[in-house]
């Protein structure tokens, strides 16, 4: 009889496991939801924020179907669309774009979401630019497109890789960072590999339980080779770039070198600061970098998308999760009190 139970537990552990105008019926106004619940909440996953102010916040919530923009102001505005928004770049309340998984570029002019030809025929995952001219998207395969105030153009890619984040300092100053561990800076004049990003060695093997198909091993070394995906950038200057490796990896540029930081709890998806001193990354939680380390402030949150404004900081995830920055103290305003 022991035969047939190892091999059965053999078995089980080796199986792996066009213009869209906004209109709709507005539901019941609400406070300001700086300070109170902003209900009824956004349902679904929210993947995208833009904060202009206190009344005045967009996110993107994703479903197979579409991307719903929800406006808030002092009640949420829906608009529904075919196309999956992934990230917005805000320069005014009547200039936001927003790119979108189709390799779209939607334009917000105050009053519709316009829709011009589209940049990329490869999906889009992030957009930041230096000024209403001059905003960057990138995506995949390397795709790197421009628009410069009347069209969008491709750039030059000095790379194939997925690239999935991109920011800058200013309009010479343009960080793009993704798969295969590609850093990507533009000077004005041309992109090129600032860096690559080697994955991590994987950790040695630990034999303290049977592991019958090397599931172990299989885990270490995916863990290595995720800890080269770049998932986020944010520039303060030209000094000092934060950049999410992978798992619980931060990759910090002082303007000279390039340091290892062990990071949250990973992936990040977005990163946000305030200063040298204060910067936030979310992810599977909340985490901060107090200038000597970074640190969690809020586990399990599952959040994927920072937005700020001055003082006023937005936090979204999955399942409609939202939180909102009071001073110090990060809440949750998508639940009732």
């Amino acid at each position: 009889m022991r035969a047939p139970f190892f091999t059965l537990l053999f078995v089980l552990a080796c199986q792996r496991s066009p213009q869209v105008t906004v209109g709709a019926s507005d539901p019941p106004p609400v406070a300001d939801a700086s300070v109170a619940p902003a209900s009824p909440a956004p349902a679904g996953d929210l993947v995208a924020v833009s904060v202009g102010g206190p009344r005045d916040v967009w996110i993107a919530s994703s479903a197979p179907e579409g991307s719903t923009l929800l406006h808030w102001t002092d009640r949420w505005t829906p608009t529904h669309l075919t196309l999956h928004v992934i990230a917005f770049q805000r320069f005014a309340p009547n200039d936001i774009w927003a790119v979108t998984g189709e390799g779209g570029a939607l334009h917000f002019d105050g009053t519709a979401w316009q829709s011009p030809p589209a940049p990329s025929k490869l999906p889009l995952r992030a957009v930041w630019g230096a000024r209403a001219d001059d905003v960057w998207a990138v995506g995949d395969g390397g795709t790197l497109v421009h628009f410069d105030g009347s069209a969008w153009r491709a750039a030059r890619s000095p790379s194939k890789a997925a690239f999935r984040s991109v920011h800058g300092v200013a309009p010479d100053d343009v960080w793009a960072v993704g798969e295969d561990g590609i850093i990507a800076r533009w000077n004005g004049r041309a992109w090129s590999v600032a860096r690559v990003v080697r994955p991590l060695a994987p950790e040695p093997r630990v034999r303290e339980t049977p592991d019958f198909c090397g599931t172990s091993q299989l885990m270490a070394e995916h863990r290595a080779k995720e800890s080269a995906s770049l998932t986020a950038v944010v520039a303060l200057g030209p000094r000092d770039v934060w950049i999410a490796a992978g798992a619980q990896r931060m990759v910090h540029f002082d303007g000279k070198v390039w340091r290892d930081f062990e990071g949250a709890s990973g992936p990040v998806t977005a990163l946000w600061g305030e200063s040298a001193n204060s910067v936030w990354a979310v992810g599977p939680d909340l985490a901060h970098w107090d200038g000597v380390a970074w640190k969690v402030a809020k586990h399990g949150d599952a959040l994927r998308a920072l937005g700020a404004s001055g003082d006023e900081v937005w936090a979204v995830g999955k399942s409609g999760r939202m939180l909102v920055r009071d001073g110090a103290t990060w809440r949750r305003i998508d639940e009732a009190p």
